[in-house]
């Protein structure tokens, strides 16, 4: 698992940023010629000569993405490093599993109470018939189903994410497979997969019922209407009109499917990013993912992620300004 784990960010970095990193030179090239050419559309103030530390800054963040940021070269002080952490991650691994218990209510706090009740039951249904499709080999699986393995929301990958809260990285393979496996005896391991689930059907309870209001005729310039607009937009979608929403509800053409159902897979896998603590570099700062302050930030990775997850949340419902596709 960790092999393959490895070998699928390896290909999604290279397919994203370029085999030897050229698509991210070009990126940061690019980035760096928008600031030194920007005026400022009132003032007219010029923009400026980025540093070089903030330039070497967007590598640092490249290298924490591959894992390679500030990374232990030795191999007696890296070998050190992983046998303390497996001490103290031993003892916080209860606490680990008694911190995850508080997720049950965070669905309701991103999204809004009533989504949340109602999808509870079709989630334990999902839960189970997914359980059933791992063993029988060959069963259907329903449209929720798929739509949660393109938003990479299977089973399979919910094993790493308990360990991973506590920064496995640090950890030598070893004592990770521990982790993973007290994870997964203890039930925890399940019990996100059960989140990660009924979070993603409580996105696309809220997604199937905001489209269908809005396609029906719902006034998006209303009250009610751009909070429904609001909260797709959060997911990622873009809906600025009724017009808009009829299209995604109703697909005409096999484009308009496809964008359909890639806005679909993109909602659910954003609300459990915001709903279900996954820490990791975009919810973390970078220093929590440089190699040699690891064992520091084994104490506040989880914290961190909370801070920058769920609090937002906590107001945007009581903000509804901060409503958007960027308020996370």
């Amino acid at each position: 698992r960790d092999y393959t784990a490895g070998a699928a960010h390896r290909i999604a970095f290279a397919k994203r940023f370029g085999a030897s990193g050229e698509k991210a030179n070009a990126m940061i090239a690019k980035a760096v010629k928008e600031a030194q050419e920007y005026v400022h559309p009132k003032t007219g103030v010029k923009g400026r000569q980025p540093e070089k530390a903030e330039v070497n800054r967007m590598y640092d963040i490249l290298d924490a993405y591959n894992g390679l940021y500030g990374r232990i070269e030795d191999p007696n002080v890296k070998t050190g490093v992983s046998v303390l952490s497996s001490a103290l991650t031993a003892a916080a691994l209860p606490l680990s599993t008694l911190s995850s218990l508080a997720e049950v209510t965070v669905p309701a706090i991103r999204g809004d109470v009533s989504s949340a009740l109602v999808s509870l039951i079709p989630a334990f249904r999902e839960t189970a018939a997914a359980a059933k499709a791992s063993v029988l080999k060959g069963r259907p699986r329903s449209e929720f189903a798929m739509a949660a393995a393109e938003a990479d929301l299977t089973l399979a990958s919910a094993l790493n994410v308990a360990s991973a809260r506590l920064g496995d990285s640090a950890l030598s393979k070893g004592s990770a497979k521990f982790n993973r496996a007290f994870f997964m005896v203890n039930g925890n391991s399940f019990f996100t997969h059960f989140m990660r689930t009924y979070a993603a059907k409580t996105a696309e309870t809220i997604m199937d019922r905001n489209l269908h209001a809005l396609a029906s005729g719902l006034d998006i310039s209303s009250a009610k209407g751009s909070h429904m607009a609001a909260q797709l937009r959060s997911m990622g979608i873009p809906i600025e009109t009724n017009a808009q929403a009829k299209a995604y509800w109703d697909p005409k053409t096999n484009s308009m499917s496809k964008a359909g159902r890639a806005y679909k897979a993109l909602g659910m896998r954003r609300f459990v990013d915001q709903a279900v603590l996954e820490p990791d570099i975009s919810n973390t700062p970078l220093w929590m993912n440089n190699g040699q302050l690891s064992l520091f930030a084994m104490l506040k990775r989880y914290p961190a992620a909370f801070t920058n997850t769920v609090l937002p949340a906590l107001f945007r419902k009581g903000l509804p300004s901060w409503a958007g596709s960027g308020s996370r």
